[in-house]
């Protein structure tokens, strides 16, 4: 039993060690967060070029993602600094959120009723009309999602931490 007893000691010792070890890397983040982001800004840009001199994206893609990801980093940095966090918080979780589920729920749906090899709603209006009936269910679909994303933020007090 011992030698049992032992062993669950050493792995209930890792899993703690690693907790710390995700919690250090945190505080250690929050200390060094520009050096991590320009090492982000510059592996990626790296790669952009990478993949352009290798014929993989072209040139205009490429531009575009080098000046996106300056662009993303200076706007999370004013965010950071902002003193409507909460609003922030409302709008990414319930926009970008409910978006994100949004699609994931259109594909589905428009997979079986409309776009898929037999769909259910085959015939019923003309053809053009298919991609009309998809924008609107989307947008019903993410008007629910959204409601439905904003009161679970209410229920959680917009309060969002990560549990280790």
């Amino acid at each position: 039993m011992n030698g049992e007893e032992q062993n669950l000691k050493e792995q209930d010792s890792e899993v703690k060690n690693f907790k710390l070890q995700i919690m250090n890397f945190w505080e250690n983040y929050k200390a060094n967060w520009v050096w991590v982001n320009i090492g982000a800004l510059s592996t990626s840009t790296f790669f952009l070029w990478l993949l352009f001199l290798l014929d993989i994206l072209s040139l205009v893609k490429t531009i575009f993602y080098t000046m996106l990801f300056p662009s993303l980093l200076i706007m999370r940095y004013y965010i950071m600094k902002s003193t409507r966090k909460d609003l922030i918080t409302k709008i990414v979780f319930v926009g970008c959120g409910g978006y994100t589920i949004t699609v994931v729920i259109w594909l589905f749906a428009g997979s079986i009723l409309i776009v898929g090899s037999n769909p259910l709603l085959y015939g019923l209006w003309p053809q053009e009309l298919d991609w009309v009936f998809l924008l609107i269910l989307m947008g019903l679909i993410y008007g629910i999602v959204a409601y439905l994303m904003y009161r679970y933020g209410e229920k959680k007090e917009w309060g969002f931490t990560p549990k280790y």
